[in-house]
């Protein structure tokens, strides 16, 4: 027999109000299933115990929402998560399903260590502690969600819901890669045209100039000085150009360097929205992801903070959420901060008040997932004629310099 446990918990009840207390259950699920049940949301449920086990440990070791290792694609992880679903579903002993789904995993990397989860569970160990000993494979985030599914009796539910997760991950990217392919061809050939224009083409036309003993104008003594420069010192300007971008990736590691770009990067004006926005998308999502798995909102805040790639963006989410810890309901916590826009405040009210805060975050998902992908295409769409007018104007003003001479030639011929 299972003895009840006493747990501490913090809950926003629907007018509003917090409400602190203690709670009966036999596990921490169970007493996060009560609290909803009575229309609370949990935002903190901690065992009351004279020992100092807590979860916070472990939130604290969560890193990235980034659930894919450069050896295990997005697909590889989509279909690892739906197979071990539908097997478990289907009432397969989960070793006795590892090791079928092994025989059929193609990726190499995926394949030794699903055999090895399979020899860990044996041991006695569970499928948590098995992804565990792999970090190179499964994020924290990951394997998180599992150790709730696990706990909480729904494990094949959460592996759909990954596997779900995955899928879209895996269509977005191949979207963003379909979009942004014939833009970066394009500037690329049309970079790599003009350095050799300026390299191996304009240097013939000075020395002819030179020979003909001709007086240049001012825009064409500057093209040619400029291609004369490149020609003699590539070497260092291939070097500025590299140690530019290194030292600004370097930078950009930094708190402060990300601090600095991140908060440029919000005020252009369209990529700002596009950014908020996106922000807003990945909040709500996996913040709706951890809530359905069982987690207590405060720490699925959290988590879920972490990951959010804009660093201003993540400062102020952090700063709500520590008001909310103070008793700062979550809407005005998050308003507070002016990150996201007002309809998805309202629709995060409601979901507070009504206890349906998960829904309400997956319907902001659906209403602004759309909008972003539509701003996203109007950017890369502004990309062409933005190269057209860069190349129409360099490559026009770099002709123009070279005909200059000619046409003050033939003037003086005449």
């Amino acid at each position: 027999m299972i003895l009840p446990k006493n747990f501490n918990y913090q809950a926003r009840a629907k007018n509003g109000d917090k409400e602190v207390g203690t709670i009966e259950a036999v596990d921490k699920q169970t007493a996060l299933s009560r609290l909803k049940n009575r229309g609370l949301i949990p935002l903190e449920v901690k065992e009351k115990n004279n020992f100092n086990f807590s979860f916070k440990g472990i939130i604290d070791k969560l890193n990235s929402i980034e659930l894919t290792a450069e050896s295990v694609g997005l697909k590889d992880k989509y279909l690892f998560c739906r197979q071990l679903s539908s097997m478990l579903h289907s009432g397969i002993p989960i070793v006795e399903g590892l090791n079928s789904l092994a025989q059929q995993i193609e990726n190499k990397t995926l394949r030794e260590v699903t055999e090895d989860l399979a020899v860990e569970i044996e041991k006695g160990k569970s499928l948590s502690d098995g992804l565990k000993q792999h970090p190179e494979v499964f994020s924290n985030y990951f394997i998180k969600l599992v150790e709730v599914g696990e706990t909480g009796g729904f494990l094949d539910q959460t592996l759909t819901n990954l596997g779900e997760y995955f899928k879209k991950q895996n269509q977005q990217k191949k979207q963003v890669i379909s979009a942004i392919s014939y833009p970066v061809i394009t500037m690329l050939a049309s970079i790599t045209v003009l350095i050799l224009l300026m390299v191996t083409v304009l240097p013939k036309f000075m020395e002819t100039f030179q020979k003909l003993n001709v007086e240049l104008p001012l825009p064409t003594k500057i093209v040619l000085g400029i291609s004369s420069f490149m020609t003699s010192y590539w070497w260092a300007v291939l070097s500025a150009v590299v140690g530019s971008i290194v030292g600004i990736y370097y930078y950009y590691q930094t708190e402060s360097g990300k601090e600095m770009i991140d908060g440029l990067m919000l005020k252009v004006p369209v990529l700002k929205s596009f950014i908020l926005e996106n922000s807003l998308i990945v909040f709500a999502k996996n913040l709706s992801l951890l809530e359905r798995s069982g987690v207590a909102f405060l720490q699925s805040m959290e988590i879920v903070n972490r990951n959010i790639d804009n660093a201003v963006i993540r400062n102020k989410l952090e700063t709500a959420r520590l008001r909310i810890k103070d008793g700062i309901n979550i809407t005005t916590a998050l308003e507070r901060q002016q990150v996201f826009p007002g309809i998805a405040l309202q629709m995060i009210q409601v979901g507070e008040n009504t206890g349906e805060l998960d829904e309400k975050l997956e319907d902001i998902v659906d209403f602004y997932e759309e909008e972003v992908e539509e701003k996203f295409e109007k950017m890369v769409s502004m990309l062409e004629p933005m190269m057209i007018i860069f190349l129409t104007v360099v490559i026009g003003g770099i002709v123009a310099s070279v005909i200059l001479p000619i046409f003050k030639m033939s003037q003086g011929m005449g």
